[in-house]
């Protein structure tokens, strides 16, 4: 029941992936690259929360000093990322080279996490301190590593043209032809 769980959230997360390949020609390995930021960017928010009442809660000690690394990992899986969009544009192997990746009770565990910490949590939009926007980003933290998780499981689209560059195209070529021939004056 659990791999059900985690293959349909995975279709959903492909579903995703490829209609963003095929309007951008971005991968996956992209979405899931802005989803390691998005992460990184939640643990600097809680870390300047420390010192400047940004979010509507005080962070702990342990947190500061988890951020160093943990953002030094999200560092190294960004590059992972960036390889594996190279090696996918070259035509090679393009799965992701995180050892946990394929693991779904991975995912599923990050998941059962994030459902526990949306019930238990104050809600967000009620606050009595803190800017929303930051408080939005640092309160969905494990969200950006479940959706990183997931990016990085799916298997990209092959290399084509997409919709964004073919519109360009013919943009270029319409408007190539409105250009006057070269006249003497």
């Amino acid at each position: 029941m659990l791999e059900k769980i985690d293959a349909a959230i995975l279709s959903f997360f492909t579903k995703i992936s490829h209609a963003f390949q095929r309007l951008t020609g971005r991968t996956n390995f992209f979405l899931a690259k802005c989803s390691i930021i998005m992460a990184g960017t939640s643990l600097i928010v809680d870390t300047a929360s420390y010192w400047i009442p940004i979010t509507y809660r005080d962070p702990s000690l342990l947190s500061l000093f988890l951020t160093g690394p943990l953002l030094v990992v999200f560092g190294w899986d960004m590059r992972y990322c960036d390889r594996a969009d190279d090696r996918h544009l070259s035509s090679e192997r393009t799965k992701f080279s995180f050892p946990l990746s394929g693991h779904y009770w991975l995912r599923l565990l990050l998941l059962a996490f994030f459902v526990f910490a949306l019930i238990t949590s104050p809600p967000v939009f009620f606050a009595s301190r803190g800017i929303l926007i930051f408080s939005l980003i640092e309160h969905f933290y494990v969200l950006w590593l479940l959706m990183f998780l997931y990016f990085i499981a799916v298997d990209p689209l092959p290399p084509g043209k997409n919709k964004v560059q073919e519109w360009l195209d013919s943009w270029r070529a319409g408007f190539s032809k409105m250009l006057p021939a070269n006249a003497k004056s």
